[in-house]
């Protein structure tokens, strides 16, 4: 039996890590993403075992996986699908599928491969988009290469690059702390940098112009944030005893509730969850997950609605979820609030 720490979903695989360094995929593999040296079976429904040791972490993008390992010299590789250099190794491996056509693919990697530009480096965290990855090293120094549609590579141009490039703004007296978070959604970055302040850049909504390099959002400047993820368009975040989320849903992915407004281009608190510390959060295509601590949650938990699995229920006889009173705040709760630039309602 296997104890998991850790997991990552691509768009139609799973890769875990064991705490005792282990790494094991499972789901689609037609592109070698499950990183376990074989392309016989292009879907795997039991977990197999990946050819990475020492595994530290894991992040999955669409058709590929990075994984992060503690082996000298190896601390990041890659597998699966190196369509617009996703996988950091200097080549998109395109070819022909025959002489006499322009029909383009792209040579997939089933065995997991060293980035070799990032081996004088150690990598301590890493996060993957559709068809981009964003990794920092242990100076604080961040990196992103892949897909450069909407300047979600943060290198001020909507260039592919095929291997790791340095995102410039993060450097001297900008680096990343070592509590830093990092996020990617599908066509975009985030991080948080000195003093927790959060910079994102990319596409970070349907309309308006893309943002081209790191910029803070500074609706959060002040807020002391554990966690963030994004989905296609839409963002969440955990910081302080509130659960924030914002951008273009279709499906109630933001959390405001059935009656709640439908999307939010700034920043919002999901009200059923104030109150709450948020520990992780996940977004996916139309959907986002959030853990909180039980045990800091107190009765608030029992005050939320059940969901009972009947998916044939209409959204209309649902019950709005309950929203507690907030607890008065402490002194240095307090004096913590009056940091944060804007009071997000």
């Amino acid at each position: 039996r296997y104890k998991i720490i850790k997991a990552s979903v691509g768009k139609n695989h799973t890769v875990v890590v064991t705490d005792d360094g282990k790494s094991f995929a499972f789901g689609h593999n037609k592109f070698g993403q499950l990183g376990t040296g074989s392309l016989k079976n292009e879907i795997e429904a039991s977990p197999v075992p990946c050819l990475v040791t020492e595994v530290t972490g894991v992040a999955c993008g669409g058709d590929f996986t990075v994984w992060l390992s503690s082996v000298e010299g190896s601390t990041i590789l890659s597998a699966g699908l190196p369509q617009y250099g996703q996988l950091g190794h200097g080549t998109d491996n395109e070819y022909n599928t025959k002489d006499s056509s322009v029909k383009l693919s792209y040579d997939p990697q089933p065995r997991p491969r060293a980035i070799a530009a990032l081996s004088e480096k150690t990598i301590v965290k890493v996060a993957c988009g559709t068809n981009h990855t964003v990794a920092v090293d242990s100076s604080g120094f961040v990196y992103t290469w892949g897909y450069g549609g909407y300047g979600r590579l943060g290198h001020r141009e909507q260039k592919d690059e095929w291997q790791p490039r340095l995102v410039e703004i993060f450097q001297r007296h900008n680096v990343l702390p070592p509590n830093a978070i990092l996020s990617a959604g599908s066509a975009n970055c985030a991080c948080t940098a000195g003093g927790g302040q959060l910079y994102m850049w990319g596409k970070m909504k349907t309309t308006g112009d893309d943002t081209m390099y790191p910029k803070p959002l500074m609706d959060l400047s002040g807020w002391n944030i554990r966690c963030m993820a994004s989905g296609t368009m839409h963002h969440v975040v955990g910081a302080d005893d509130s659960c924030i989320s914002w951008g273009n849903a279709q499906y109630g992915e933001l959390g405001y509730g059935p009656m709640g407004q439908k999307s939010s281009a700034n920043p919002k608190k999901v009200d059923s969850l104030e109150g709450m510390h948020v520990t992780g959060v996940g977004c996916g295509f139309g959907l986002s997950l959030i853990i909180v601590d039980r045990a800091k949650a107190g009765d608030k938990l029992d005050q939320l609605d059940i969901y009972d699995g009947d998916a044939s229920t209409p959204v209309e006889e649902t019950v709005e979820p309950k929203v507690t009173k907030k607890a008065p705040a402490s002194a240095n709760s307090k004096s913590n609030k009056r940091k944060k630039t804007k009071d997000l309602s």
